[in-house]
């Protein structure tokens, strides 16, 4: 079809609707044409039909319009559907966290605390105002000695729940000191052998900074880094000596009086393979100076190796003046001194001996000697004064009460007091009593002031028959029982309230007093359970005994091991919580104890958790001779090594 054909055939359809200028579509020659409407005109043939194209073109153009639209309609739809889960995101995360985000006023947002700061958190250390009771929700868990932020949940006055934080920090540097070790050629100790004494509130990882080569003979200095939870760095630099394949590596070494007992390796070397013959707690007392022998097995050889103990620290004290009263004689040198320190017993003496001048004050020495041969003196004084009036004595209990054979205690019956501003003497004449048989007596409470002045007050003393059958003991501890424990409870849930029944002075039967005899435990029980009511260790460990065997448990009676004896003998259990042939021992121990020295529950306790005690217990009391937990492991069961309760006011660093 030619330009002409397809005027005639279309051309109503294309005329122009103005002249002139302005030439409509018919005037437009073929080209132009193609050029303004390509549909029509792009793939035109002599076979072809421009009508069909110029159709097509129309169905594409409809498509293309649909495809642009329902694109668009997706993303629409597409954004929608993520605004709306966007908004239900929100709204789930608020409603989860509102406790948090809408906290009354009264309430700490967050906690910041220094691990190891604080071996207790309460719930009322969150509320900074108001008059509210504040308790943790059984669900809420933290640890004061980790480094880490936690979810802490209060119930306030019993009734609603908010949710606060607890961000636990460590940004103290650790410490430790150089251990220096021996050990056989081709052999690399591990790092934490290297180091000693770590010092800590959070766990402290032990790396070489450079791994040694310990391929030839020698001495090698190395460099240790320490690490805790809270990043905080430090170098440590020790020795390693290297030697030739030996049994012995040494069979001599000296440590400072009131140390522990060196291990076995400080002869053997840390990779050798030896133990100590017998019971080496038994043989050696760290508090007296001198050399010691133990033996020692090494591939089934036994070895004689020699341990000296020195005291090269001088002792100390706390030194008072002292008063001379009416004209009297110089104190004794030992009433000037108080809180006195060393590892070894010490003697007090004067440095010179003192001359009264008829003039006041008067100079005086007072001098302190320990078994090591150390002195330490200390200047002091005496002043004078007259004094005659008599101390003051209040009675509380003016009845001693006890059986036949058993100590007794009197001392917290009373109070004393003096115008001197000194504590009298106190004492309990008995001279009119007989202890050993039943009755009824009148003694005397006695109290001397440093001047000499005397007051007595009048008290009586009843001696009890301690008769009695296994069978009133066993129903002395069933009626407790049935007190204190439920059927559904579990095995530890009773422990636990016998613990707590025991060990409360609050709501507890046994009050601590040092009135025990330390021979029989089943009279021990009796007397406290039925008339007494107060006991020393040795009674709250009868008790515990009585009470934990009528549940069906078996226990051993543990005691203080002689050689640590210096603050004298504590008795505790051992109670088994599993079977015959599969037994759980763990430690128990009811006895209050003072508040500095409280870390924890002492029950069901690990041997390994008690020696961590009694080092910390050692570091507090600043005294190295506390030994509180210190026993003959070997006379006793071997503990179970699981934790069922913990410590939470012993820092980690104990448990290296």
């Amino acid at each position: 079809m030619d330009y002409r054909d397809y005027r005639k055939k279309y051309g109503s359809a294309s005329q122009p609707q103005k002249s002139g200028n302005n030439s409509g579509f018919a005037d437009r020659k073929p080209a132009d044409a193609a050029r303004q409407h390509p549909a029509v005109f792009a793939n035109e043939s002599a076979t072809g039909s421009v009508t069909r194209h110029f159709t097509t073109g129309k169905k594409n153009n409809r498509r293309g319009t649909q495809s642009r639209n329902s694109a668009s309609a997706k993303i629409v739809l597409t954004a929608i559907v993520a605004l709306t889960f966007f908004l239900i995101l929100m709204t789930v995360l608020l409603i989860v966290t509102s406790d948090t985000v809408w906290l009354p006023d009264y309430i700490a947002p967050k906690a910041i605390l220094e691990a190891g700061t604080v071996s207790k958190l309460n719930a009322s250390d969150f509320l900074v105002g108001g008059d509210h009771v504040a308790e943790f929700s059984d669900d809420t868990e933290y640890s004061l000695n980790h480094v880490g932020t936690y979810r802490i949940k209060l119930v306030i006055d019993g009734e609603k729940t908010y949710t606060t934080k607890l961000q636990v920090l460590d940004t103290v540097v650790p410490s430790a000191s150089a251990a220096n070790v021996t050990v056989r050629i081709g052999s690399v100790p591990k790092p934490e052998l290297c180091v000693a004494d770590i010092v800590d509130a959070t766990n402290v990882t032990v790396s070489y900074r450079k791994k040694p080569d310990l391929s030839e003979l020698g001495t090698y200095r190395v460099e240790l880094l320490l690490k805790d939870e809270g990043g905080n760095e430090a170098v440590v630099e020790s020795t390693i000596i290297v030697v030739e394949d030996a049994a012995i590596l040494n069979d001599f070494i000296t440590i400072e009086a009131g140390s522990k007992i060196p291990d076995v390796s400080v002869f053997v070397g840390v990779d050798g393979d030896g133990e100590y013959y017998s019971d080496i707690a038994s043989q050696i007392d760290t508090s007296v100076p001198g050399l010691y022998s133990p033996e020692i097995i090494v591939r089934g050889t036994r070895y004689l190796v020699t341990i000296e103990v020195r005291d090269t620290v001088a002792p100390t004290a706390v030194v008072t003046p002292k008063v001379i009263y009416n004209d009297g004689d110089f104190p004794d040198p030992s009433k000037f001194v108080s809180k006195i320190s060393d590892a070894t017993q010490v003697e007090v003496s004067w440095a010179v001996t003192p001359v009264k001048t008829g003039k006041y004050p008067i100079d005086v020495k007072i001098k302190l000697t320990d078994r090591g041969g150390n002195t330490t003196v200390y200047d002091t004084y005496v002043t004078s004064s007259t004094d005659h009036t008599p101390p003051t004595i209040t009675v509380l209990n003016d009845t001693i009460e006890f059986a036949v054979g058993e100590a007794y205690s009197w001392r917290n019956n009373i109070q004393v007091s003096d115008n001197s501003g000194e504590t009298p003497d106190v004492s309990l004449d008995i001279s009119k009593a007989d202890i050993l048989n039943p009755g009824i007596y009148y003694v005397s409470y006695v109290a001397v002031d440093p001047a000499g002045n005397e007051t007595r007050k009048n008290a009586t003393m009843i001696v009890h028959d301690n008769i009695f059958t296994d069978e009133q003991l066993s129903e002395a501890c069933a009626e407790i029982c049935s007190r204190i424990l439920a059927d559904n409870m579990s095995l530890i849930q009773k422990i636990n309230a016998i613990y707590t029944y025991l060990h409360n002075n609050t709501t507890g039967v046994v009050h601590y007093a040092d009135n025990s005899a330390h021979d029989d435990w089943k009279r021990e029980a009796w007397l406290t359970f039925t008339s007494r009511n107060t006991g020393d260790c040795f009674a709250f460990a009868s008790c515990a005994k009585a009470l934990l065997q009528h549940i069906g448990l078996e226990t051993v009676m543990v005691e203080r091991a002689e050689y640590a004896r210096q603050h004298g003998t504590h008795f505790w259990l051992m109670v088994n919580i599993g079977t015959d042939d599969t037994p759980l021992w763990y430690h128990f121990d009811a006895t209050p104890m003072a508040w500095k020295f409280r870390a924890g529950d002492t029950y069901l306790l690990t041997t390994a958790q008690l020696r961590a005690y009694n080092q910390w217990r050692n570091d507090t009391a600043n005294d190295p001779t506390e030994n509180y937990y210190v026993y003959d492991e070997d006379m006793y069961p071997k503990s179970a090594s699981t934790v069922i309760v913990n410590l939470p006011g012993i820092p980690v660093s104990y448990y290296q």
